[in-house]
């Protein structure tokens, strides 16, 4: 029988996926960017004692950046993750920033604990997750969202630099980018209030770091593919060109596209 926690490995994109992810992270200013305009939003909640819902959570650095953000303080976090290692990682960096009265965890697939998980929040959060979802888990999830309560859902623009790079070298997340686009821009306005904004993220330019690790593990993320397979199949050059297009000084910028929803 496969365990859950190898059914959710196998949607990842890479071998070593997760640790190439983290790498990415904490060279990009990614997750300060992305919780700054959240809470900026005019459908943030305002209101002080939030419950917060974070499907998708990850390590928890994100939520981590959101309660240091937040104009008003967070009674309570909810945190959703099928992976068991990230859910706990997730758990401990959100208690330990003592910032959050109470923490409680939800193991298993957002489309299923989305219902339970959610319930009495003032506000849900779904944060580079739509490309590790099959496109019709991702409509059931949007579907499955509860009545009047703000979502902001985050996915990388359709010309940000990690879609053109995926055009190229990983067609599956492609198609599923654009699809997560078009599910969200498709529902019926008689039943879901959407507003669009975007922001910018920036991470040092690949190409200027000099440990051959560092560059893998980053090239890996940006092309959700294998470096070594890029290298091997000679198309270092296709994505260096295509670095070159998001290139500012010393930087790769990457654009982001946050979606509000009401379902009313």
């Amino acid at each position: 029988m496969i365990s859950l926690r190898d059914r959710e490995r196998e949607a990842w994109p890479i071998d070593g996926y997760l640790a190439a992810w983290k790498t990415y992270r904490r060279l990009a200013n990614e997750n300060v960017v992305t919780a700054s305009h959240l809470v900026a939003r005019g459908r943030w909640p305002k209101k002080e004692g939030l419950h917060l819902c974070d499907i998708g959570c990850g390590d928890g650095r994100l939520m981590e950046s959101v309660l240091m953000a937040s104009p008003s303080w967070v009674e309570e976090v909810r945190l959703v993750d099928p992976e068991s290692e990230l859910l706990a990682e997730a758990v401990a960096s959100v208690t330990e920033t003592n910032l959050v009265r109470s923490v409680r965890a939800y193991l298993g697939p957002a489309e299923e604990l989305l219902p339970q998980a959610a319930d009495g929040c003032d506000g849900l959060l779904l944060v580079h997750v739509a490309y590790l979802l099959p496109r019709q888990h991702f409509v059931s999830l949007l579907r499955s969202l509860p009545m009047d309560v703000p979502c902001f859902i985050v996915l990388d623009s359709k010309a940000s630099v990690f879609t053109s790079l995926w055009k190229h070298t990983s067609p599956k997340y492609y198609r599923r980018s654009l699809a997560a686009h078009a599910a969200i821009e498709g529902l019926p306005r008689s039943d879901f209030e959407v507003q669009r904004s975007s922001f910018r993220a920036r991470l040092p330019d690949p190409r200027s770091l000099t440990r051959p690790d560092l560059l893998g593990a980053v090239l890996s993320i940006l092309c959700y593919a294998e470096f070594s397979r890029l290298e091997r199949e000679g198309k270092l050059e296709q994505i260096y060109g295509v670095l070159d297009k998001f290139c500012e000084g010393a930087h790769i910028t990457c654009e982001s596209v946050c979606y509000e929803l009401i379902r009313r």
